[in-house]
């Protein structure tokens, strides 16, 4: 089951967003015709705070609503993974060190924004910050979400590109090219992204081995990556359609 696959991938390591192979459709334009299929996301939260081990919970996270009932289970049962997972690892943290016994609070922020949901395709950006006690400066961890409502399966980045094609190392190339960009050292850390019109957007990790001075996005145009792009994917549908 895709949720259990949802489970095993984060474990909180937030290195991308697992998903399942596209099948190939025959007629990219007629997947990618309709528009929202009725999709509505909220905002919903709530903050907790423990005197026992002296931390506190500041949780946002999106309520995705639609009109099938299937997506409509899957994308919240991930949404609910990742606020769930977040917490159990900030959680464990804070018990296995005993927090408590030192000065002062930790704590833990989920937030997101969506990046897009429109043209069939939700995209959602997690960010997560964690401070504890003793620590001079919060971790921040970002986590990306995508989801194709007209195939019904999240989006892997490799689904975006040609079968075959080495296309981290192409990425990588084109944000270490651009001099106003810090170089990337590791092609293996891409793997958050969000989808927007114009745009493939990367969010990379600090902790994943680059420079802290980096910015925590970068965006390539997707009529820069027309060579690369799978024509089934939507990649290449908002390549030839937002133009």
């Amino acid at each position: 089951m895709r949720i259990l696959l949802l489970v095993t991938g984060f474990l909180w390591a937030w290195s991308g967003f697992l998903g399942v192979d596209f099948s190939k459709p025959t007629n990219t334009a007629s997947n990618y015709s309709l528009a929202e299929k009725s999709l509505k996301i909220t905002k919903e939260g709530f903050n907790k705070e423990n005197l026992l081990y002296n931390y506190q919970l500041n949780i946002s996270y999106p309520v995705v609503r639609i009109d099938e009932p299937d997506i409509d289970y899957e994308l919240n049962m991930a949404i609910q993974e990742i606020m769930s997972g977040a917490i159990s690892d900030f959680q464990s943290k804070i018990y296995t060190e005993k927090a408590n016994e030192k000065e002062g609070y930790s704590y833990l922020t989920l937030d997101y924004d969506v990046c897009r949901q429109l043209e069939t395709v939700v995209s959602v950006r997690f960010v997560k910050i964690t401070h504890f006690v003793g620590i001079d400066h919060p971790s921040l961890l970002y986590l990306t979400l995508n989801y194709d409502l007209e195939k019904k399966d999240f989006i892997f980045l490799k689904d975006i590109f040609k079968e075959g094609i080495d296309y981290k190392t192409i990425l990588m190339d084109k944000i270490n090219s651009n001099p106003d960009y810090c170089k990337i050292k590791k092609a293996k850390f891409l793997g958050n992204f969000c989808i927007e019109d114009e745009h493939l957007v990367l969010t990379l990790n600090n902790s994943n081995g680059n420079r802290e001075d980096c910015p925590e996005s970068f965006k390539i145009k997707w009529s820069d990556l027309s060579d690369i792009l799978d024509e089934n994917a939507i990649g290449a549908h908002l390549n030839t359609h937002t133009k």
